[in-house]
């Protein structure tokens, strides 16, 4: 007893020819369907192809076309010659696999709707893009815009896998705020207070994160969070700024085993405010290879310059850990100033 696949895979197409039609078969030969003198009929992987008439397909077919009947004929007359019994589904197997083959379809078309939805939404994301770019003295778009709208162009799910929604926001925030969107804004204004009284999140993948602890950080909080880009940022600025904080020894194996997942990230940080790296070592610990990894202190160093020009990557040496600390709180202090600033021009220009 033989299915359809394994006649299919058992029985080569050239001896249903010979045995069943009585053909003389070649690699080329006239076509047996359309009764060809010219050697255009070629079989090849068990599959036919006429160059004349157009005709292809694989034994089944072929039986279809010579016999002129059906696929369940086909089979049938194979099996008769040579000598075996046809294998037929019963009525469960047949509901089984009508049912495989409707749930196959509805698969296909969710993916059919979801794909047209996700195009959908990257045209009306780079409409948006675009037309910000368009403003005359946007800084922004200048820096910023560039990089989001080229991934967007590139890869159309690329605002699903980054969260770009949020990154897109920034954009219309500065751009074209409406009445929920300022509201957002004076939410944070107002979460975050004054200048010192700021809300550090850190990542919950940060192995070693800074407690900002000592004197000179007093006014500060800290909280564990989940950041898509970088190990630091501002609570409620999380789309606006982020900092990556490195030892020499993380640094390089981030420029070598970790590059991919490097620029990435930096690919994301072109979608902030901000993106720094604070690195917690000098460049004299580089040049003098104070370091494991065999990565010459040259190729260390331009690797960092081709990131900070590439992506627009903020690179700070800070000496030591404490330097890096201290280098992390300035900048999210500076960072949040300035932000509070924009955002109480936008609380007069309100009126609120």
């Amino acid at each position: 007893m033989m299915t359809a696949c394994e006649i299919k895979n058992n029985i080569p197409l050239e001896q249903v020819l010979s045995s069943i039609y009585g053909l003389e078969v070649k690699s080329r030969m006239p076509c047996p369907i359309h009764k060809g003198t010219d050697n255009n009929f070629s079989i090849k992987n068990d599959c036919y192809t006429c160059f004349s008439c157009g005709a292809s397909g694989d034994i089944f077919n072929l039986v279809q076309e010579l016999s002129n009947t059906d696929f369940v004929g086909a089979k049938s007359l194979i099996c008769e010659g040579f000598n075996l019994t046809p294998t037929h589904r019963t009525k469960e197997e047949k509901e089984a696999y009508r049912a495989k083959l409707e749930r196959l379809k509805k698969e296909q078309e969710s993916k059919r709707i979801l794909r047209k939805l996700r195009r959908y939404q990257h045209d009306r994301i780079c409409q948006t893009l675009r037309s910000l770019r368009t403003e005359e003295g946007n800084s922004f778009s200048e820096r910023h815009l560039e990089g989001l709208l080229s991934q967007f162009d590139k890869k159309p799910d690329f605002f699903i896998e980054h969260d770009v929604t949020a990154q897109l926001k920034t954009l219309l925030y500065r751009y074209g705020t409406n009445t929920e969107e300022q509201a957002e804004l004076i939410n944070i204004y107002k979460n975050h207070g004054a200048y010192t009284n700021m809300k550090i999140v850190i990542d919950t993948r940060e192995q070693t994160p800074y407690s900002f602890a000592k004197q000179q950080y007093n006014g500060s909080t800290t909280t564990q969070g989940t950041l898509s880009t970088g190990d630091y940022s501002i609570k409620g600025l999380e789309s606006f700024i982020a900092i990556e904080r490195k030892s020499l020894d993380d640094l390089t194996g981030t420029l070598t085993s970790g590059r991919e997942r490097f620029c990435r990230e930096c690919q994301r940080g072109q979608g902030l405010d901000y993106f720094g790296l604070v690195i917690e070592a000098s460049i004299n610990d580089v040049k003098e290879h104070n370091y494991r990894s065999k990565m010459q202190p040259h190729a260390l160093l331009q690797s960092i310059a081709s990131f900070s020009v590439k992506y627009g990557l903020h690179v700070h040496f800070c000496g030591d850990r404490d330097g890096g600390e201290y280098m992390t709180f300035s900048l999210l202090e500076k960072f949040l100033a300035n932000k509070q600033k924009q955002l109480e021009s936008i609380l007069q220009d309100t009126g609120v």
